[in-house]
């Protein structure tokens, strides 16, 4: 049973840094980070360069509650948690949320860790609002309240990630950013991870022919990710972390083939918005 509004909004999509030129406008140059409402709740999945605005535009919301899953702490998921102001206003709440990989560290202890000097000139005992950490067990089901539940599984990233899957009202949005496939062989627990879900956001730094010359750098393709949606009947496929350098022509241009190859699936643009009805 629907039970309030389900969306996203993509407010980075660019993998590895943040990127500006002419050429680039229209898909967006900042990094990976994302807004999923789900009735009254706002939950952000990670926090790259584009959280600066997603935290500048929640202020202006007057959203004061907030759930932050981080997939793992590479720059380009995380440089922009220093500049979410929610983080500097006292009356607001936020929970910082992550499978961190390691039995060595936590969420707190890694935010922490980049969060102070010589790195960033202040650290988080400057943030004003009440924040705390919770360390996620990777491969597990966590009910968060309200009718939410979150999935996760483990990617193969270098130094680890973690994939995420947003329940709410009978529907659901798999998030699997930064994961590598094995070329030729299809990955059963992640293709049963993404089963059923209605939306689908793919890591999609790479195309089928460019993936031999970067094996190892933890980075699948479209093409795979049409793969996996097809093969356990997932719904529709957005693409994301696209290559710092790939033009909006480029784009364009994967973006109108695998949407001829799989109906539904697109590259997402900064800024762009999917109801998940």
């Amino acid at each position: 049973m629907t039970t309030g509004e389900f969306r996203i909004r993509f407010w980075g999509v660019r993998g590895s840094i943040a990127t500006c030129s002419a050429d680039i406008c229209r898909y967006g140059g900042e990094t990976i980070s994302m807004e999923v409402t789900c009735g009254k709740r706002t939950l952000v999945f990670d926090v790259g360069s584009g959280g600066r605005r997603l935290g500048n535009d929640l202020t202006a919301r007057g959203i004061s509650d907030v759930d932050v899953f981080i997939s793992h702490y590479h720059y380009d998921h995380v440089e922009g948690l220093p500049f979410f102001h929610p983080l500097y206003r006292e009356e607001c709440k936020i929970r910082i949320h992550s499978g961190h990989g390691t039995d060595k560290t936590t969420t707190c202890s890694l935010v922490r860790g980049f969060i102070a000097p010589p790195y960033f000139p202040i650290c988080p005992d400057m943030f004003r609002a009440d924040w705390t950490c919770h360390d996620m067990k990777v491969g597990a089901q966590h009910d968060i309240g309200d009718g939410i539940t979150i999935n996760t599984f483990a990617l193969n990233h270098p130094g680890c990630a973690t994939g995420y899957r947003i329940g709410y009202g009978g529907r659901s949005i798999a998030i699997v950013t930064d994961n590598e496939h094995v070329i030729g062989k299809t990955d059963e627990a992640l293709g049963k991870f993404i089963a059923g879900a209605d939306l689908v956001v793919y890591d999609a730094m790479f195309t089928d022919l460019e993936l031999p010359s970067y094996v190892g750098f933890g980075h699948s393709t479209w093409e795979e990710g049409a793969r996996l949606c097809d093969a356990f009947k997932a719904g529709k496929l957005a693409l994301i972390h696209h290559r710092p350098l790939r033009t909006d022509s480029e784009l364009d241009a994967l973006n109108a083939e695998a949407g001829a190859r799989r109906p539904g699936t697109f590259f997402a643009r900064q800024g762009q918005e999917i109801i998940i009805a």
